[in-house]
């Protein structure tokens, strides 16, 4: 009887700490410029086990699906010092507009996404906050 409260808290837990769900875009920062959203612009990235849509001003730009990828190159891939443990997975968003490698990291209630190299003013780096 107590396995079934055990194995909802932990899907619970893993739940929160996952990508799925909706994420509203706070902030995009690159080599030069940074613009910030207020909450309810309509610029997010929803995920759900498979799936992604990404919203522009309430719009949908991009849908498809996706998967996530073990990838230690976040250092190489973005011209950055990463504080080691940190951006160790990607995104591989299947038939994205832009094909390029997406690191992301999961800090409390946050979703960072980092692609491209800061150093040759190609680097983004896209704040969410979750819904």
């Amino acid at each position: 009887m107590l396995a079934f409260p055990i194995s909802c808290q932990k899907e619970t837990i893993k739940a929160e700490e996952g990508i799925e769900g909706v994420w509203e875009l706070r902030k995009i920062s690159g080599s030069w410029a940074t613009q910030t959203y207020q909450p309810g612009s309509g610029n997010d990235i929803s995920f759900t086990e498979t799936h992604y849509e990404i919203r522009e001003n309430g719009q949908v730009v991009e849908s498809g699906e996706y998967e996530i990828v073990a990838d230690p190159s976040v250092v190489e891939s973005t011209c950055l010092n990463i504080e080691a443990g940190k951006y160790t997975q990607r995104i591989n968003f299947k038939n994205a507009r832009y094909p390029q490698k997406v690191f992301f990291d999961l800090p409390g209630n946050n979703l960072t996404l980092l692609s491209g190299c800061f150093a040759l003013d190609g680097g983004s780096r896209r704040e969410y906050e979750r819904q």
